[in-house]
C-alpha cells in the first residue's frame, strides 16, 4: 500500500460499541484506542487534553428524512412542503452534532459533484402554517405520525427531538419511535405494498457507494429502487432525468450535471425527502496514534485505513 507506514500496528482489533457515552469512557480509560463516535460536545475538551489527538474532516455522509408519499396526510405535498419548512436546521446542526454538520442543500453533500446551494429548506414556521392551511389543514393535523430511527444513535435521536418539538408548534403529533436497524427496516419494506402499515417518517444515514450523484438519486427516489426509496416516491420525469445524466457522465459531465440539477428540482418541489445535515467527520485517539487524518476516507466514514497509522509507545 503506498501510504502505509512502517509503525502501522500488527494487530487491529474492532470493538463494536453503540453507545457514544460508553466509548468515551473507554478511551479515557486507556481500553480503546481511536473513539469513532463519542457525545460531540466531548470533542472541544478531548482537543484541548494533550493525552488525545482531534481530526475533523468533511464527509459525503448525510442524514436524510424521508417522508411517506403514500399514506396520508404526507400524500399531500403541500403537507411534506410544510414540514420541510417547520425544520429547525441550524439548531439540529448546534444540537444534535454540536456544530459537526452543515445545513444539507438537498440530498447530495457539500463538496461532492452534483451538489448545489440552492436547495435549502427555510425554516419559517409562519410559510409551514401557510402551506397546512393550503393543504387544508389550518388547526393543525388530527393524526399522530410515527418517526422511526435507528436506537442508540445519539445523533438520530436529539434531531427526532428538535424535529418533535417543532412541529407541535404546527398541531402535528410525532411519536418518535427508536428502533433496531433491523425492526426499522422491517417495517419501511412493508411500505410498497401497503403504505399504511410502515412508518410515516423515515431518518437514517446515506453515503456514497460510487463518487457520483446517481447514488443518492437512484437509491432513495428512483421509482425501481424498491429496496432504499423508503419514501415510496414515483415520478418518470426526474426517473428519467437522472438515467439520462448518469448516461451522459463519462462523455458530457456539463450536460449530466445540468440534467441532475433538474432532478434535483423536482425533488425540491415534490419533497418526498429532507436532507438534514452533512457530516463533519470526527475521530478521537490516545496521542500515541499519528496518521490518523491520513487514514479517514471522507467517501467511506466509518473505516480506518489502519496500515497508515503510525502508532508510538
Amino acid at each position: 500500500y503506498p501510504l502505509a507506514s512502517p509503525n502501522a500496528p500488527d494487530v487491529f482489533i474492532v470493538k463494536i460499541i453503540k453507545d457514544a457515552v460508553t466509548q468515551e469512557r473507554m478511551l479515557r480509560a486507556g481500553q480503546i484506542d481511536i473513539a469513532e463516535y463519542v457525545p460531540p460536545e466531548t470533542v472541544e475538551d478531548f482537543g484541548k487534553d494533550p493525552n488525545y489527538i482531534v481530526v475533523k474532516t468533511p464527509s459525503f455522509q448525510n442524514l436524510i428524512l424521508l417522508f411517506n408519499t403514500k399514506k396520508p396526510p404526507l400524500d399531500n405535498p403541500l403537507v411534506r412542503q410544510a414540514i420541510a419548512h417547520a425544520i429547525p436546521y441550524e439548531d439540529i446542526v448546534k444540537v444534535a452534532r454540536a456544530g459537526l454538520a452543515r445545513v444539507a442543500s438537498g440530498v447530495i453533500p457539500y463538496g461532492m459533484w452534483g451538489h448545489f446551494e440552492n436547495f435549502r429548506y427555510e425554516y419559517n414556521l409562519t410559510l409551514a402554517r401557510q402551506l397546512l392551511a393550503e393543504a387544508g389543514y389550518p388547526t393543525g393535523i388530527n393524526k399522530t405520525l410515527v418517526l422511526v430511527y435507528t436506537a442508540g444513535d445519539i445523533y438520530e435521536q436529539r434531531t427526532s427531538e428538535l424535529i418533535h418539538s417543532s412541529l407541535a408548534q404546527l398541531g402535528i403529533t410525532v411519536e418518535i419511535r427508536p428502533l433496531s436497524w433491523e425492526e426499522q427496516w422491517a417495517l419501511a419494506q412493508k411500505g410498497w405494498e401497503d403504505p399504511n402499515a410502515a412508518q410515516d417518517l423515515f431518518i437514517f444515514y446515506w453515503w456514497p457507494d460510487v463518487l457520483s450523484p446517481i447514488t443518492y438519486l437512484y437509491n432513495m427516489f428512483h421509482s425501481e429502487s424498491k429496496s432504499f426509496n423508503l419514501c415510496y416516491y414515483e415520478n418518470k420525469e426526474f426517473d428519467n432525468l437522472i438515467m439520462e445524466a448518469y448516461s451522459l457522465e463519462g462523455v458530457n459531465p456539463d450536460k449530466a450535471l445540468e440534467l441532475y440539477r433538474r432532478a434535483q428540482e423536482i425533488l425540491y418541489r415534490d419533497v418526498p425527502g429532507v436532507g438534514l445535515w452533512d457530516m463533519v467527520d470526527f475521530r478521537v485517539a490516545r496521542s500515541r496514534i499519528g496518521n490518523l487524518d491520513k487514514a479517514i476516507n471522507p467517501a467511506i466514514p466509518t473505516a480506518i485505513l489502519a496500515q497508515v497509522l503510525d502508532v508510538r509507545g
